[in-house]
């Protein structure tokens, strides 16, 4: 066991839009039965989320909420972690707020003996966690849920460099309609191709980073990033804008820290 870092209260700069949202006013209530409209900026911004509707509340109210910023971390042996991804057919949906990926198949991971089946996988642009206050240029969650509703959420950084093959098969087909699902014939998507070998994870309890700002989310955030190149982050601004909600207090939650090894971790 390492001696214990203290852990810091950090609030970080991050101000965001995403391009396909519309600034200005907006109701408290959604009309009729379309959902609350909500995003990065203005009446809509990350800062309004908890007074745009009821059901966003926890936004505001929530004392575990994410992201946050990831320092001051004690090194424990934590409860199992496997990753279990493979290649499948690959359906896309550009929610208006990110470009979201499912796919279909036995993909999941465990925590402990508990499943957790994959439900889609999307992107932040910069990175919504950061590490002692820096932030990469992307981040890709893993949302993995339980037959009780529990989540999971996986994510990996994404730092500028080489252009990454697994994001260029993505992004060729990146949905530039909003709310249509597109499936994309022929082509297969293997999560664990997103997954660095190994990490250092972090693991916290947090929340949904997007309304309705639900907590009780397990994470493990990956220290060690993959890449993509200039082009590709540019791409996907282009399509999305900046999506990032600015990280959140701790609140006396703990932060963990230990190898990872992707397909399971490996323990000290």
């Amino acid at each position: 066991m390492k001696f214990m870092r203290p852990l810091y209260i950090v609030s970080v700069f991050l101000v965001v839009t995403a391009v396909s949202q519309t600034p200005g006013s907006v109701q408290a209530q959604s009309v009729g039965n379309a959902p609350p409209k909500w995003g990065y900026k203005g009446d809509i911004g990350p800062t309004r989320w908890g007074s745009i509707s009821n059901d966003f509340k926890m936004c505001a109210d929530g004392m575990q909420q994410s992201p946050i910023d990831l320092i001051g971390a004690d090194d424990v042996s934590v409860e199992p972690l496997t990753t279990n991804y493979q290649a499948s057919p690959m359906v896309m949906v550009n929610t208006g707020n990110s470009i979201q990926v499912k796919v279909s198949g036995f993909n999941f991971v465990k925590l402990g003996m508990k499943q957790f089946d994959l439900k889609q996988f999307h992107f932040h642009t910069p990175s919504e966690h950061s590490l002692g206050g820096f932030h990469y240029a992307m981040e890709v969650h893993f949302v993995n849920q339980a037959f009780d509703g529990q989540l999971v959420v996986i994510g990996v950084f994404i730092m500028e460099g080489e252009e990454n093959k697994t994001l260029k098969t993505i992004w060729e087909h990146l949905p530039t309609q909003i709310g249509a699902e597109q499936s994309i014939g022929g082509v297969t998507i293997n999560p664990h191709d997103l997954i660095p070998q190994t990490s250092q994870a972090f693991n916290y309890l947090g929340s949904l980073t997007t309304p309705p700002c639900t907590e009780g989310v397990t994470w493990y955030v990956l220290s060690e990033p993959i890449t993509a190149s200039m082009e590709q982050i540019a791409q996907f601004r282009a399509t999305v804008g900046l999506n990032a909600r600015p990280t959140q207090p701790y609140n006396c939650r703990t932060i963990h820290e230990f190898p990872f090894v992707k397909g399971g971790v490996k323990l000290w």
